[in-house]
């Protein structure tokens, strides 16, 4: 299988899917991809060809691969209380520089902002896959590789700087 590296493409922003009929394509496509890949921790749909707003995870813990459709996120578990945010309340305690690899840049590392705790959720617009993640909040490496996955979506590659 060949992953998509030109970044002209992988610049494009995808498309929100709305039909079952191709999130059901899509969903074999990439759980296919993850299958010839054994290592690769996430895989959005662009990077296989695709042009929309899927992709499909290995969360910590669980032997299956997990999917997101019309993903969204947001930053950590609750928002900061008044109080919170009159002592100061700091982006830097939530977020912090890591060093990313990506499947579609070969041989090289990058360092990334990414957010410790995230909430993501699928927009699923009524849509049904019996991969859809259950959870909604994500610490450590699983919000690491969803923020990392929702860029690709965005058309964002962790090369362009890394923005969120």
């Amino acid at each position: 299988m060949k992953l998509v590296t030109n970044p002209d493409i992988l610049h494009q922003p995808c498309e929100e899917i709305k039909d079952q009929k191709l999130l059901n394509q899509r969903v074999v496509k990439l759980i296919t991809a993850m299958k010839f890949l054994p290592n690769a921790k996430g895989l959005a749909d662009n990077q296989i060809g695709g042009k929309h707003r899927i992709f499909a995870i290995r969360l910590e813990g669980k032997k299956t691969v997990s999917i997101f459709v019309n993903p969204t996120f947001k930053v950590g578990g609750l928002p900061p209380t008044a109080e919170e945010s009159k002592e100061g309340f700091s982006i830097d305690e939530v977020e912090g520089t890591f060093t990313e690899e990506c499947l579609s840049i070969k041989g090289r590392a990058y360092d990334v902002n990414r957010f410790y705790e995230i909430n993501a959720i699928s927009e699923t617009n009524g849509l049904t896959c019996p991969y859809f993640a259950n959870e909604t909040h994500f610490t450590g490496i699983d919000a690491q590789c969803i923020q990392h996955e929702i860029d690709h979506l965005n058309g964002r590659l962790i090369s362009d700087g890394g923005a969120k």
